[in-house]
């Protein structure tokens, strides 16, 4: 069973040097590079968090792909509220193809809110969890 990749444990240490963090064995450009060089890709020129081609950013979004990282990499990093402003108000339908070979895809409204500050970088705590343990404080907006 794999808990954590080389790779996420080198952009955490490159993400935490490029926060104010001092570097120990190498620096977090280095670290960076590492992850980079490996997928095939030049070395990014600079420690940079948000530079959309070679930043922490979007190399954490690429690099853990499809992997469980990217809510709490967008929670953590204050990305969340803008990011995921829309998330969940829409449904998408697949009716299927057309005569012209296009898809026929519906866009429904679910009535939901989008991410919400202040409600939805916490989880809630399960109601059996709550029963079980009465002293169990909610999370808030839940």
């Amino acid at each position: 069973v794999v808990y954590m990749r080389y790779a996420e444990v080198l952009l955490n240490y490159a993400e935490a040097v490029a926060m104010g963090g001092s570097a120990g064995a190498m620096s977090g450009l280095e670290a960076l590079n590492l992850v980079r060089n490996r997928a095939g890709l030049q070395n990014a020129p600079a420690l940079d968090m948000n530079n959309e081609k070679y930043g922490i950013k979007a190399e954490r979004r690429a690099e853990l792909y499809g992997e469980g990282h990217r809510f709490i990499d967008l929670v953590r990093w204050g990305d969340a509220p803008q990011v995921l402003a829309d998330c969940g108000k829409q449904a998408v339908t697949f009716n299927g193809l057309k005569e012209d070979g296009s898809f026929d895809i519906v866009l429904s409204s679910t009535g939901g809110t989008g991410f919400k500050s202040g409600k939805n970088e916490l989880f809630p705590i399960p109601i059996t969890d709550k029963n079980n343990n009465p002293g169990l404080v909610q999370n808030p907006g839940w």
